[in-house]
């Protein structure tokens, strides 16, 4: 396959990384966006980004890649050959985000963070998405009236949460799969949901063991919802993640950054991804947020 741009990779996410077959093999462009480019190979999800933001499926190259959904990709360890741009990736650097450290603050402490950051986003941009219910979780001025539909929502959103507050793994993974694939896009609102919540529980919740429910949720994301989202869904289960929700996440459980610097990360991931994942992170303060 001939080539007539060479693209120099920075770093690559520690997923990406174990996608990469160890000998040449075959993967396609699933969808271009302003951003990147995304790469199947059987249920597996590479992002090749112009962004600087980093992530366990993202590859950040220094410049655009001029290609089309459907558009064949050789992958190598080492390389990624478009029919009109090869990437070098040997000289990236592999990106993990750090062990999470104390102080960890108490859980009333987290969720007045939480509410000076969905306050500090809620006034630069309106919530779409499962974002219109947030304020209803924090018990924020800011709350909007909102249809039958998203009451139910709501409802289902704080039986979640008490489930987890009581390791009941059966009930929550069944109110979960009720959220998978709900919303529009390449990572619906209810799949950030479950990303923000799954991540918070693995991350830093480290008084109970996770990982029956993890896995139900895997296997429940595989047959529900799209598979970007299956894939960062897999990620958020072993505390990994955009280095976004990782500030945000850090932030709100360490009290550094700032509510407004996490505001400003959340700003960042998507249209609605970010408002819908810190409802996630919310459903893990039991009794704590209203």
């Amino acid at each position: 396959m001939k080539t007539s741009t060479f693209v120099i990779a920075s770093s690559l996410g520690g997923a990406a990384q174990q996608t990469l077959p160890r000998v040449d093999r075959a993967a396609v462009v699933r969808g271009v966006t302003s951003r990147g480019v995304f790469l199947a190979i059987d249920r597996r999800v590479i992002f090749v980004s112009i962004e600087r933001w980093r992530g366990p499926l993202t590859i950040n190259v220094d410049r655009p890649i001029d290609c089309a959904p459907g558009d064949s990709v050789r992958l190598s360890p080492t390389r990624l050959i478009f029919p009109a741009f090869e990437v070098d990736l040997a000289g990236a650097a592999v990106w993990q985000p750090t062990a999470p450290s104390p102080p960890i603050r108490s859980s009333v402490e987290q969720c007045e963070t939480l509410r000076q950051l969905t306050a500090s986003v809620l006034a630069r941009r309106a919530p779409q998405g499962f974002g219109v219910l947030l304020p209803h979780l924090l018990d924020l001025p800011e709350k909007q009236a909102f249809s039958a539909g998203e009451a139910a929502r709501l409802a289902r959103l704080k039986q979640l949460r008490e489930s987890i507050g009581n390791a009941n793994f059966e009930q929550a993974a069944t109110l979960i799969d009720g959220l998978l694939g709900l919303g529009r896009g390449l990572t619906p609102s209810g799949d950030d949901v479950t990303i923000g919540l799954l991540l918070m529980l693995n991350r830093w919740r480290r008084d109970r063991d996770w990982r029956e429910l993890n896995q139900r949720v895997i296997d429940l994301a595989d047959r529900r919802t799209t598979t970007l989202s299956a894939n960062l869904i897999a990620c958020a289960a072993n505390g990994d993640a955009d280095e976004r929700l990782i500030t945000v996440i850090d932030g709100v459980v360490r009290g550094t950054p700032s509510p407004e610097d996490c505001a400003a990360c959340v700003l960042a991931w998507g249209n609605s991804s970010g408002l819908d994942a810190l409802i996630g992170m919310a459903l893990t303060l039991t009794g704590v947020c209203t």
